[in-house]
């Protein structure tokens, strides 16, 4: 027989076993007997199977395959997003196709589209447009959210406020007067930064509202404003490495500031910086928890909409 041509109904045959226990044991379902998986399984990896997911979709059969919408390749954070989903959606016998909507809306767009033509049975977002989430509940894709709280959708993330307040006590705590921020406004990180740091001051005292041209702008400001502050809470790690690259750039002693980025990525830790903590794996496992469950139809409660916010920590370096 040629390889890659046998269906699973001829594997069945052949074997002595139903159809749809062979695909069971494709799909790692795990009411099957360890004697047959391991029969079926042998077979397949022989005779170099490969089923035919196209025809189980017509079919109306589930795919195992999750879309998952990121924003950002170029930021560490994101890339620790894709890690945890694939791992977690892995476990539970299904894969993932990645799309990187780049932070535009329209291309987010384009790739729900893409993602309803592959035949994904749910979709992880991290989203740009909530137009877009209000098109893939349209379309009729189960999907979460993670990384942001939108109240009409299902939605996972760490609390971004409490993170702000956080880096502004600790810095207040170790007695810093004069703390900056750098980075995203407005921004939930920066509102809880500043309501913990106005608590203890007359007035705020340095801001940089810097646009999505964050790096390319950085430079001219610190030129501008000069280094002002002996703390800085910067709201990523992704900035806090350009930060310090372009305070070497310009040969600024940095030694006697102290940084806290947020993330807690492998950027912090190579920098040797404090950083705001998300646990981010308990995040993914909820989100994907609620979303095979919307898949598998076993959501208790389909009309109630979750909001889930989880609690950061500090994680302190040099």
């Amino acid at each position: 027989m040629k390889k890659n041509k046998l269906t699973m109904k001829q594997i069945g045959d052949l074997l002595g076993v139903s159809q749809s226990t062979v695909s069971r044991v494709i799909n790692n379902h795990p009411n099957i007997k360890k004697e047959v998986r391991d029969r079926v399984l042998k077979f397949i990896d022989e005779n170099e199977f490969l089923p035919d997911y196209s025809a189980q979709i017509l079919r109306g059969e589930k795919s195992k395959i999750l879309g998952l919408l990121t924003v950002d390749f170029k930021n560490q954070y994101y890339l620790e997003i894709v890690n945890y989903v694939e791992k977690i959606a892995r476990e539970k016998g299904y894969s993932i196709i990645v799309m990187n909507s780049e932070r535009s809306s329209i291309l987010e767009k384009k790739h729900i589209i893409e993602l309803q033509k592959r035949g994904v049975d749910g979709i992880v977002a991290c989203p740009v447009s909530e137009d877009n989430m209000t098109f893939i509940k349209k379309i009729g894709i189960p999907f979460v959210i993670v990384n942001e709280i939108l109240n009409n959708f299902d939605s996972f993330s760490t609390s971004l406020f409490k993170g702000g307040e956080i880096a502004a006590n600790f810095l207040l705590n170790k007695g810093h007067h004069n703390i900056g921020y750098i980075g995203e406004h407005p921004s939930l990180k920066f509102n809880g930064f500043k309501n913990s740091y106005t608590l203890n001051k007359d007035e705020w005292n340095f801001f940089a509202d810097l646009n999505s041209n964050f790096i390319e702008n950085l430079e001219l400001f610190i030129k501008n404003k000069g280094i002002q502050c002996s703390a800085y809470f910067v709201s990523s790690d992704f900035m806090a490495l350009h930060f310090i690259k372009v305070l070497k750039k310009l040969k600024i002693d940095y030694s006697n500031i102290e940084f806290i980025g947020f993330d807690n990525t492998l950027l912090s830790e190579a920098l040797n910086i404090s950083s705001i903590e998300q646990p981010m794996e308990k995040m993914i496992e909820l989100s994907l928890n609620t979303l095979t469950k919307k898949i598998n139809g076993t959501l208790k409660d389909e009309n109630k909409v979750l909001n889930i916010e989880l609690e950061p920590t500090l994680l302190i370096r040099n």
